[in-house]
Parts: structure tokens; C-alpha cells; sequence
């Protein structure tokens, strides 16, 4: 049997939750492929007025950093947004992190992990460096891309100590090939060791067992046929580009109207776009759905005809790696018109199995959307077939394999 310790700060408590699930269907996948595996997961607690129902299929550990909980909100749906919605949190960074390296190596000694599993180059894979030099555990881990180029903002040692993490790992991957490139700018020549490097997007995976809200259902039964359908899903970061969303589908209201838009997710900003539809009167053509869970989200997929993916670059320099939503919705019977700066250009062919368009340029975002909305059923058909042949090795169940090769296998 071989024992994997998982460090993550994204793993949701049940299926129900408003967190990721990405790693928890990564982890589950390989565990049901390869049946000597066994993972422990440790994650931080984050509260909410929910209760902390665990019907997953993968053990996890819950540990607290600060009391009282209530306070505990850190972490779950990203640092760095939650810092954002109240800078108070950052002092919560500290705390987080004595934690998480304390529960370490405290499981350590009790599981006696094979290996460590780090999703997130910082600040998980850096706990795993630490343990590593203290315990000789080895280590492998995952990053996106904002969660590698953060160490450079760290003053005097950020990029000393990112090398240190990637030199000392067994392997690891990286979501996209733009974090790849974030990784290895750490280093001025090809010095870093590229057996070690994967490029390997978290995996799709569609359940059809979960409850499905009144609000979905309600919106999915709402049939025109002379009404485009428009639908984002994600949380509300800047980077996920909800605001130029909205601009976008303003102006293609008013040229081409019998278009809706569906925004489902959940963040900070929610109240701020709210106000922006409103401004813009558009109240009767967005509906804001709030958070959907896996069930729900496939059935919003095949009910509209296209997913949006409008994501930028900020100011910060934040950005995406590859957004699990460009993967899904090429699993879906839906057309996908994403940005080029959500790094959806690495999966996708402009007008082949989608659409890309720049975010920088209006008219040529409108350009791409009446194109996308003015197809044909053929076009329609071709598009998505073409979709579904590029989508499918992205599912959890073809991605598996890959991900326990490179990370588990020689263990």
C-alpha cells in the first residue's frame, strides 16, 4: 500500500460545497484505478453556517489555525480573493502557516506517508520542502500559475526559495503550459530538469446523482427557441472577467437582442455586478444563479448554447492558469468563447472546436460572439463533435493514469 499525504488548501467537505473539487475527483480517479494507493488529506478548516456533512470518498484531516473558527476564512475559495474582500485576513497568513507545517509533521509521524502530494507551489509545496529537509519524506506538487509568480513578491529570498522547492521535488506539474512558463522563469538558463515537468490540466468529472436547486431547474425549463443562451460559471475574482462579461453582452443586447445570460457562481463582487446589470438594464435578460454543484452545472452546460470563459490579466498581475470550466464545457453540447488570456488557446482552435477572442479589443470580442451566436445547426454539430474529441482526454477517468505515472508510480 502506498501512503500519500496530500497538502492542500482547495478540497471541498462534501459535494455540496462551494469550494473546488477538482483535487478531491483527481485524487478519487487514481484511487479507484490503482487500489494500492491510499491518500490522507490535510486541509485547512474554513468556516461557514453549514453543516460539516463529509460524504467523501477520501479521508481528510480539518485543522484549525486561529480561534475563535468563526475568524477561519482565510482559505477554501482562495487566499487571495479573501484578502481582498477584507485585508484584515492577511494577518491570518502567519497563523495558517505554522499551522499547516505543524499538522505536517505531525501526520507524518502518525501515517508515515510514502510520499507528500503538495497542490499549490506556495505556501503547500514550501511546507513539503521544509518537512522534506527534516524528515527525508520526498515530495511532488501541483501549481496553476499566480500561486508560483506570487514568490517573486517576496522580498530578499522569494526566488531563492522557489528554486530550492522545484530543484528538491521528485516531479510535478503544472495546469498549463503558461504555468510551466511562470515555473520556470525562476531559473535564467534551461537548468531546471525537464523530465520532472507535466503539463497536465485538473480533471473534468460530471456527476448525475446530486440534488438539483429549484432555481436551476426553473431557469433550464425556461425554453425560447429564438433566444441565444449565454452562461458563465466560476466564482467572482477580477481575473475571471464577469465585468467585461457584462459590458460584452450589453453591447450584443442592444444589436442583436433574444440573447440571455446565465451567471453561476458566487464572491465579493457579487452585489457589484448585480448594480452593473441593473445600471445597464438588464435585470429581465441576467439571471445570477449563485453557487452550482456538479449535477446542476451539467445540465446548465447542455441547456445553453454558449459557455463564456471572459478572463484577463489584472492590474496585480493575477491571471489563470487553465480554468477548469474551458475543460468542462468542451464536455458538454455547448459552444466555448473564451479569452485568449485564460490560456483556453492551449486546447482550443479558434472557430474548430471554439471561439477565442481578445479581451482588450470590444469590437473584436463582439465580432467573435455574433459569430459564435449566428451558427448554423451543421456548424453547431461540427463544432461540438470536434469539442468532445479534444475534451475527452481531460476527464478524470483518461487523466489518471498520466497523474500516477508521473507523480506515484516509482515510489
Amino acid at each position: 500500500m502506498k501512503n500519500i499525504l496530500v497538502l492542500t488548501s482547495t478540497f471541498p467537505k462534501n459535494l455540496y460545497d462551494n469550494v473546488p473539487v477538482w483535487v478531491y475527483e483527481q485524487l478519487l480517479s487514481i484511487k479507484k484505478r490503482y487500489k494500492s494507493t491510499n491518500f490522507l488529506v490535510l486541509a485547512p478548516h474554513y468556516y461557514d453556517k453549514k453543516p460539516d456533512v463529509n460524504d467523501l470518498e477520501i479521508d481528510q484531516i480539518r485543522y484549525h489555525y486561529f480561534w475563535p473558527f468563526k475568524f477561519e476564512k482565510l482559505v477554501g475559495r482562495g487566499i487571495l480573493p479573501a484578502i481582498k474582500k477584507n485585508k484584515l485576513y492577511f494577518f491570518l497568513i502567519p497563523f495558517f502557516l505554522i499551522s499547516q507545517l505543524i499538522t505536517t509533521i505531525t501526520y507524518v509521524k502518525k501515517f508515515k506517508p510514502d510520499i507528500i502530494y503538495a497542490h499549490w507551489f506556495f505556501p503547500q509545496a514550501l511546507t513539503a520542502l521544509i518537512v522534506k529537509k527534516i524528515f527525508g519524506v520526498p515530495y511532488v506538487f501541483t501549481t496553476h500559475a499566480y500561486d508560483a509568480i506570487i514568490m517573486k513578491r517576496i522580498p530578499l529570498f522569494g526566488k531563492y526559495i522557489a528554486k530550492k522547492i522545484i530543484e528538491n521535488s521528485n516531479s510535478y506539474t503544472s495546469d498549463s503550459l503558461n504555468a510551466e512558463t511562470k515555473l520556470h522563469s525562476f531559473f535564467k538558463n534551461k537548468s531546471w530538469e525537464s523530465e520532472k515537468s507535466l503539463v497536465l490540466p485538473m480533471p473534468v468529472k460530471f456527476r448525475d446523482n446530486l440534488k438539483v436547486s429549484e432555481n436551476v431547474i426553473q431557469v433550464t425549463k425556461e425554453s425560447n427557441s429564438k433566444e441565444k443562451v449565454l452562461l458563465y460559471i466560476g466564482r467572482f475574482a477580477s481575473k475571471k472577467g464577469v465585468n467585461l462579461l457584462i459590458e460584452i453582452f450589453s453591447h450584443l443586447n442592444n444589436e442583436i437582442g433574444n440573447i440571455k445570460l446565465i451567471i453561476a457562481g458566487g464572491g465579493q463582487e457579487l452585489e457589484k455586478y448585480k448594480k452593473k446589470v441593473t445600471s445597464l438594464k438588464l435585470d429581465d435578460k441576467v439571471c445570477f444563479l449563485g453557487y452550482v454543484n456538479s449535477t446542476e452545472k451539467k445540465l446548465l452546460y447542455n441547456f445553453s448554447d454558449l459557455a463564456i470563459v471572459p478572463s484577463i490579466k489584472t492590474n496585480l498581475g493575477d491571471e489563470e492558469g487553465l480554468p477548469v470550466v474551458v475543460l468542462e464545457s468542451l464536455n458538454s453540447s455547448t459552444i466555448t468563447v473564451a479569452s485568449y488570456q485564460s490560456n483556453a488557446g492551449e486546447v482550443i482552435i479558434n472557430e474548430v472546436n471554439g471561439f477565442l477572442f481578445n479581451p482588450e479589443n470590444l469590437d473584436d470580442s463582439l465580432k467573435i460572439f455574433k459569430k459564435a451566436i449566428s451558427l448554423n445547426e451543421s456548424e453547431v454539430k461540427n463544432i461540438i463533435k470536434s469539442a468532445s474529441i479534444s475534451g475527452n482526454k481531460f476527464l478524470s477517468e483518461n487523466t489518471s493514469e498520466l497523474f500516477y505515472k508521473h507523480f506515484f508510480e516509482d515510489i
